[in-house]
């Protein structure tokens, strides 16, 4: 089947980086395998997989969810614990995919290289400075 006819759900998958936990999932694994057949599409597509990476609800969440777990752990004991680190674990999954998504991108698309080279870059150089504090 020709891929004209599949532009409405890439357009689906690229949306889903908006959606819940599951979606974004999903989106993560399966833009990289098709980016390159949906030439119109790549420049969305490329910012979708970044928002998975750089996805501020995902840190941001973990470590509400962190502070929120330590009281629950006080108040209602440890199987609190254990719903604040198996999000914590998805949250990761989540990054890691969208992580390798980028570099099957990079891999099959040259031009996009350099911009996705400046957001791991970005996201190392953050991640060092927050460990060093």
């Amino acid at each position: 089947m020709p891929v004209v006819q599949h532009v409405a759900e890439y357009d689906r998958i690229i949306n889903a980086v908006k959606g819940d936990v599951k979606s974004k999932t999903l989106a993560a694994q399966f833009i990289p395998p098709f980016f390159g057949k949906f030439a119109d599409r790549a420049e969305q597509a490329l910012n979708a997989q970044l928002d998975l990476v750089e996805d501020e609800n995902n840190v941001v969440g973990v470590v509400w969810r962190h502070i929120v777990c330590r009281y629950s752990v006080y108040f209602y004991g440890a199987d609190a614990a254990a719903t604040d680190s198996s999000m914590t674990v998805v949250w990761a999954q989540i990054r890691m995919h969208a992580i390798v998504g980028l570099a099957e991108i990079a891999k099959n698309s040259p031009k996009h290289v350099k911009q996705i080279a400046d957001v791991l870059t970005q996201l190392l150089v953050a991640g060092n400075h927050s460990r060093n504090r």
